[in-house]
């Protein structure tokens, strides 16, 4: 299975592959006592997840003027998934160059969009008005009509923009997808995703610089001749500065809000009965899915996803 070769904990003896109602998913493994409350379910490197950060630049491919001003967050990371489908489609035909491997370096994305339904029409915005109508609940009518629309427009946009940069986007080559292949990575977006804090760099990064800091402060103070005391000091000062980075990093991820597609962990989206929650470990640069309460035998592993309430579409799974 792929995903055991992202995952680094859990996958294979805390969850295990499962089916609800003909969804597939991840449920509690088939153990004795099955999940105790704060077990780590499963984590997955941040570096295998399609993320949309704060102020995220505009991809090559994607026209820079529809990015920044015409699409939502969820159109956004549509566009990012788009782009890791063409990546794993010019892989997979030998295409070489940038398919070979995903995103910033990350394992092909293949073996993951293998697993995002290719059709979401259990959703009730590919309902027909007969089938909405039947429900009798003006108000989600209202909501879908709104909600094609918004889709639709969102789509133009994209034509226009690409047409006006005449073909180019943020780079050379710019990519108009049809209105169903957005559709579906919208679809797949607004149901799988989950958002958390954002954290721009990780304890490793951090920890270069603080050395970094403390080989800087301890070479002037050697040069200058300085006696143990002052060089004592020093290196104390470049260790409050580092503690200070880290804890300003912290703070500061509480204000700013990232939006994730995390191969294994998006597949724990059905049950919303279950009590666990995905949430970002800054000090091992991963997404993890602890259990909550009653993580029974054969019950999905988690219905929460990291930091807040899953963001799903209008009947998303």
């Amino acid at each position: 299975m792929w995903a055991r070769e992202v995952v680094s904990s859990g996958l294979g003896n805390k969850v295990t592959p499962a089916s609800f109602g003909g969804l597939r998913g991840l449920a509690c493994a088939d153990s004795p006592s099955g999940a105790a409350e704060g077990d780590i379910l499963l984590s997955v490197p941040r570096a295998v997840a399609i993320t949309l950060p704060p102020k995220k630049r505009c991809p090559e491919g994607v026209p820079q003027g529809w990015w920044e001003r015409d699409a939502p967050w969820y159109a956004r990371l549509a566009a990012l998934l788009l782009l890791e489908k063409r990546r794993a489609s010019a892989a997979k035909g030998g295409g070489g160059g940038q398919g070979d491997l995903g995103s910033g370096g990350r394992p092909p994305m293949g073996p993951y969009l293998s697993t995002v339904p290719a059709s979401f029409s259990e959703m009730p915005y590919f309902w027909t008005d007969e089938q909405l109508a039947e429900l009798q609940y003006p108000p989600l009518q209202a909501a879908v009509r709104e909600q094609r629309r918004e889709w639709r427009q969102i789509h133009k946009a994209w034509e226009q923009e690409a047409a006006k940069a005449g073909g180019g986007g943020s780079g050379a080559s710019a990519f108009v997808p049809s209105f169903a292949e957005l559709e579906w990575a919208m679809s797949a977006v607004r149901s799988r995703t989950f958002s958390g804090p954002y954290v721009a760099s990780t304890l490793a990064s951090r920890g270069r610089l603080a050395g970094l800091v403390g080989f800087l402060a301890a070479g002037s103070a050697i040069l200058g001749g300085a006696d143990a005391e002052s060089l004592g000091r020093a290196v104390g000062a470049a260790g409050a500065a580092a503690i200070f980075n880290v804890l300003y990093e912290v703070i500061l991820s509480n204000k700013l809000r990232q939006y994730v597609l995390c191969p294994a962990i998006d597949l724990l989206n059905h049950d919303s009965r279950a009590g666990s929650e995905a949430t970002y470990d800054y000090f091992r640069d991963s997404f993890s899915v602890a259990a909550g309460l009653g993580g029974a035998r054969g019950r999905e592993g988690a219905g929460r996803q990291a930091g807040g309430p899953r963001r799903g579409a209008i009947g998303g799974q």
